[in-house]
């Protein structure tokens, strides 16, 4: 190996942006004669050949999630970060326009919603940024973090839209039932939950004070409004993830039935997409749809298995067109 080149990405799960180091494979000394030349070019054919197809397109399941566009703000933990809304599709400017706010949990189906906005031929923009939950903060000179400035751009740009009466849809996604579940935890002790650091414990009262506060400001609006319930995780099983994740659905869907409600209840019983239909039966969640792999870490769908939720929803959007 004579050299190497940086690959970089953000990952929704990371703190900060990863850099990856791919080696370069270069010979010793270069090839000077054709008798040679052409056996190195025969040598990798066969070499090519030798490898099945279904192989070499498998997905490396550790690393099988979404790199948000260099330019889109990532994780709200990073202080470089600058919150913006991301562009996802190609522009026309009297198009309906879809909106994905919120966290991770929003952010690991922008390859569904890419997909499915193209289908049905709607702008989308995301505002998102890891562990930052959806919620209401109002335009202001100066911002505790990150993470509050892009709600607060995020509601302006919904309000902007609708104004103009142009049609725009709302999907709000977060780890619903972790974060209530972390509340919970911390207002019975007093205690932070173990691991929080002051970041974690900002974004947790964030949640508690100012997310449900969010459903009534938007509501207000003339936009429409729908929510990604909870999905499910490899929470319970979290050593094992991200391969072997087949577990009972009460496991892998925290608090389902009361998330639900309370999404149903704060929005006014606006549309919940569930995702879990795909992977998830009555009774236990799969790990693998096919040969793919459903999580690529213990808190995050894979984006292969991601792109396979667009179905779900376009129905959502053919709507935002009537």
């Amino acid at each position: 190996m004579a050299g190497a080149r940086l690959v970089r990405g953000i990952s929704p799960d990371e703190p900060y942006p990863y850099v990856k180091i791919v080696a370069v494979m270069q010979p010793a000394r270069a090839i000077r004669t054709p008798l040679a030349l052409a056996a190195a070019v025969l040598g990798v054919l066969l070499a090519t050949l030798a490898v099945p197809s279904a192989q070499a397109q498998q997905p490396d399941p550790q690393h099988d999630y979404y790199q948000i566009p260099q330019g889109c703000a990532g994780p709200a933990r990073t202080a470089p970060q600058s919150p913006v809304g991301c562009r996802l599709t190609p522009w026309e400017p009297h198009r309906p326009i879809v909106v994905l706010w919120g966290d991770s949990h929003a952010w690991q189906n922008i390859p569904a919603l890419i997909t499915a906005a193209k289908a049905e031929n709607v702008n989308f923009t995301a505002f998102v940024m890891g562990k930052c939950p959806p919620s209401l903060i109002r335009i202001q000179a100066r911002y505790p973090g990150q993470c509050e400035r892009s709600n607060a751009l995020a509601l302006k740009y919904v309000r902007d839209t609708a104004r103009r009466r142009q049609p725009v849809q709302v999907i709000l996604g977060s780890h619903w039932a972790g974060f209530a579940q972390k509340v919970a935890e911390f207002e019975r002790t007093g205690v932070p939950p173990e691991g929080y650091d002051e970041f974690d414990m900002r974004m947790l009262k964030l949640f508690r004070d100012h997310t449900a506060k969010l459903f009534p400001a938007l509501l207000r609006t003339r936009a429409q409004l729908a929510m990604i319930s909870q999905t499910a995780t490899c929470e319970k099983r979290i050593n094992q993830a991200p391969l072997r994740c087949s577990q009972p659905r009460h496991q892998a869907i925290l608090h389902e039935g009361k998330t639900r409600r309370s999404l149903a209840r704060l929005s006014h019983n606006a549309p919940q997409i569930d995702l879990n239909k795909l992977f998830c039966g009555p009774a236990k969640c799969r790990g693998k749809v096919g040969d793919d792999y459903v999580f690529w870490d213990w808190g995050h769908l894979s984006k292969t298995v991601d792109y396979k939720l667009a179905p779900y929803f376009r129905p959502l959007l053919h709507d935002l067109r009537d």
